[in-house]
């Protein structure tokens, strides 16, 4: 069972950074540190003690092993947020809704046509010299 919190407390220490050609790595937020891989990642969070035992103490429920805990918040690290993302989040305003159109049954989608120019119109005719 994972504790409600524990993704969003897990996001305040970790975060993605993209890098080229679609990949990405790992930031402990607290130091700046990029590392490669989420079990990495886990380690340079484990290695800062007090920080760890805080999220640990209030993201472990009860009823946890240590095991369960930690393969849960490997599970987590792979869908944390890209940086951006993250400072976009916080920050981020309600959009406006916009107002829905209730559908009457079967009732289809009005289909304008769209015309294209004929390439063939554009085409220059071709000289052909004897």
């Amino acid at each position: 069972m994972v504790s409600p919190d524990l993704r969003e407390s897990l996001s305040d220490l970790i975060a993605r950074r993209k890098l080229a050609g679609g990949e990405f790595s790992y930031v402990y937020l607290p130091s700046d540190e990029e590392v490669l891989g989420k079990k990495a990642v886990y380690k340079v969070l484990q290695k800062d003690v007090e920080v760890f035992k805080n999220f640990k103490d209030s993201n472990k429920l009860s009823g946890d092993t240590d095991l369960a805990f930690n393969s849960q918040v490997l599970k987590l690290i792979t869908s944390l947020p890209f940086e951006d993302e993250r400072e976009v989040s916080a920050v981020a305003t309600p959009l406006k809704s916009t107002p829905t159109v209730a559908k009457v049954a079967n009732q289809t989608t009005p289909r304008t046509p769209v015309v294209a120019p004929s390439p063939e119109k554009d085409k220059t005719p071709i000289e052909k010299t004897k």
